[in-house]
């Protein structure tokens, strides 16, 4: 079974929100690698929940999604197109990290897919 790992929100204003999600839910922000994405610690990671990530706007279109993460990624794109689901960032590389991609389900969700491969270059 594939399990949601992890959420993701964009701002336009990242120290804005850093102090309004820290002042209402005690969230962490940790910046990764200088690129204006922070990694958000939402609370004891012995604890039911999940963490997350903020990345600066890069698009007005841009918006909030929950990652899933599935073991090959290029079968659960087909099969996301095969059930009339549409790829809308096709799979790319995050080095270190592994292979992401988004697609919108058919009820015009949008839905990142994220799998894990510290090898990918």
């Amino acid at each position: 079974m594939n399990r949601v790992v992890n959420f993701d929100f964009p701002t336009d204003n990242p120290e804005n929100a850093k102090h309004f999600f820290s002042e209402i839910f005690g969230w962490k922000f940790t910046e990764w690698l200088n690129e204006e994405y922070w990694l958000i610690e939402t609370g004891d990671k012995h604890k039911q929940g999940i963490n997350g990530s903020m990345i600066r706007r890069r698009h007005e279109q841009q918006m909030s999604s929950i990652m899933v993460q599935v073991e090959n990624i290029d079968l659960v794109l087909s099969r996301i197109q095969a059930e009339g689901g549409e790829v809308v960032f096709p799979k790319k590389v995050v080095p270190k990290v592994g292979y992401i991609a988004y697609f919108k389900d058919p009820e015009n969700n949008v839905i990142c897919i994220m799998e894990f491969d510290v090898s990918a270059k």
